[in-house]
């Protein structure tokens, strides 16, 4: 498992141009050994696999890994690196437009390797994550006219907070996804074509995913392809 995370570019930084990325906790048996403390501690057990599979106890990821990761999704299993920084241009004289000194052209996508056959069957549980009746958050996106693909997260993080009792806490609610489900240019129809966008939305002590991020990720998706959804129906999240 740790393998395959590993390929889909958890436990490391993607590369961003302009630097200042953290490379979260891809845990492992020897790091466990390595860090714990105690006998039991230093041992790597089934159930720390499980919790890794769903994101909880010892494993961290940063949105930008997870935005890579749906892009991954959504192109059909090619890892991206992040590029910011277009070009350095010197300013033109005279009301002149800026003259570039220096281009940056993106790196080119990486092959992950991940079998067509799994990663269809991945891209249509998303889809119906968004459309069926009992999505996580079909709810919120199934009144969208574009159609959009993702998944809601709500994870748990032992932080107490100002204002709270001591021991509540609260989930950090994350929605990722993309759109459209095909990759392609989105045409309205005003005729104009806007290209495809992952969005990946973290709400700190924000709750359920369903409740605190997807709304957020819609009003991207609303504001990129310049259309809105309908009336939103109940949330069913976990």
């Amino acid at each position: 498992m740790q393998t395959w995370a590993r390929k889909f570019g958890f436990g490391q930084t993607a590369g961003l141009d302009i630097g200042g990325e953290a490379a979260g906790l891809l845990p492992t048996p020897a790091w466990r050994k390595r860090v714990g403390r105690t006998a039991w501690d230093r041992a790597w057990n089934p159930g720390d696999l499980i919790q890794m599979a769903i994101g909880q106890k010892d494993i961290t990821v940063t949105p930008l890994q997870l935005t890579r990761f749906y892009a991954a999704l959504a192109n059909g299993g090619q890892l991206v690196t992040p590029h910011v920084v277009a070009a350095v241009e010197r300013p033109g004289s005279d009301d002149q437009p800026p003259v570039p000194i220096r281009t940056f052209a993106p790196a080119p996508p990486k092959p992950i390797d991940v079998d067509p056959t799994a990663l269809a069957v991945v891209r249509d549980g998303l889809f119906q994550a968004t459309h069926d009746s009992e999505g996580t958050s079909s709810g919120v996106f199934g009144s969208f006219p574009v159609p959009v693909a993702g998944k809601t997260g709500t994870a748990e993080k032992v932080v107490n907070l100002p204002g709270y009792p001591v021991g509540h806490l609260e989930d950090q609610a994350w929605w990722c996804g993309w759109g459209p489900f095909d990759g392609n240019e989105y045409v309205n129809d005003r005729g104009a074509t806007r290209p495809p966008l992952v969005v990946c939305a973290l709400i700190e002590n924000g709750g359920h995913g369903g409740t605190a991020a997807a709304p957020v990720a819609l009003e991207v998706f609303e504001h990129w392809f310049r259309e809105q959804a309908g009336v939103q129906g109940e949330v069913f999240s976990d």
